[in-house]
């Protein structure tokens, strides 16, 4: 399965595109693999080394021939707007998509006409594809059709695949119910059926997990110590002057009992015992990923 280190900052992967042994004048234009990652912390070992419990060794090799980013930061603390402001390479303020409500398509006076990432390899000649969370469900509507894509876009594999159930934010899932595999086969068909074709594309993959639900077989889970040996956070709470808009309380959870009623607010953080459940659950989605 494909796996690589961003959420806001983008990885392009070259591939295809051989080149015969004669010389050429006019290089090939390549094909491109984008794949976007949600809710991936730095907290790999190209950017920690050995100072996280999370072992990555295909993303380290990765990092060693590739331009690493380590100064790039999510434009938001939600998922909408981030991807909003990305795809269109614009800032939140340009976008005005600060919610799960709006999207630049819909910024006066003329955010209908703005070229998004996937569009402007379409517009170039492309065959522009993808599956998965690359904009959010609904923001652009129909994950920007007509305007990004060549082709019908598959979202996500039916509802009740990679779900825990009952409101529980991890748990242990089935390999087949998990959604990233589905994406990850699909991306795979995909991109050789492309190649078999010749097809010059921009392919687009976005893996819907770390987002909580944290679901995994449970030879995941055991790869990690229990809670209580988890190491925590240094930093516990909010920043003193941390702007509002840059915090995010989980009221999902909160609402359905998986705080025990604790609200999580900037000068109440998450409970310790809490924390170790939670960081363990969340490394063994990462290293589901990146297998």
């Amino acid at each position: 399965m494909y796996s690589l280190p961003l959420y806001v900052a983008l990885t392009l992967t070259l591939l295809g595109g051989q080149r015969s042994s004669a010389t050429v004048s006019k290089p090939e234009k390549p094909n491109f693999l984008m794949i976007v990652v949600d809710d991936l912390r730095v907290e790999l070992s190209p950017y920690l080394q050995n100072t996280t419990l999370i072992k990555t060794p295909n993303v380290a090799a990765f990092a060693k021939e590739s331009v690493l980013f380590t100064r790039a930061y999510t434009q938001q603390a939600v998922c909408s707007p981030s991807r909003n402001s990305f795809l269109s390479g614009r800032r939140p303020d340009t976008t005005q998509t600060w919610n799960f409500i709006d999207s630049f398509r819909k910024t006066p006076p003329d955010g209908h006409k703005w070229i998004a990432l996937p569009q402007m390899f379409k517009e170039n000649g492309y065959f522009s594809a993808g599956c998965g969370k690359v904009y959010h469900p609904g923001h652009p509507k129909n994950n920007d059709l007509p305007y990004s894509w060549s082709t019908p876009y598959w979202y996500a594999p039916p509802a009740q695949v990679g779900i825990c159930g009952n409101y529980k934010p991890w748990c242990t899932l089935a390999d087949e119910k998990c959604v990233d595999r589905h994406l990850a086969d699909y991306t795979i068909a995909n991109l050789t059926t492309f190649v078999k074709e010749k097809k010059q594309f921009f392919y687009a993959t976005g893996f819907h997990r770390p987002h909580v639900d944290w679901g995994v077989p449970q030879k995941f889970s055991d790869m990690y110590p229990q809670p209580q040996h988890i190491a925590l956070p240094t930093h516990k709470r909010a920043p003193t002057d941390m702007p509002p808009m840059a915090f995010w309380s989980d009221i999902w959870m909160e609402s359905h009992g998986i705080f025990n009623g604790t609200k999580i607010r900037p000068e109440h953080p998450i409970p310790d015992y809490l924390m170790g459940e939670m960081r363990r659950a969340y490394y063994a989605r990462v290293e589901y990923l990146r297998k």
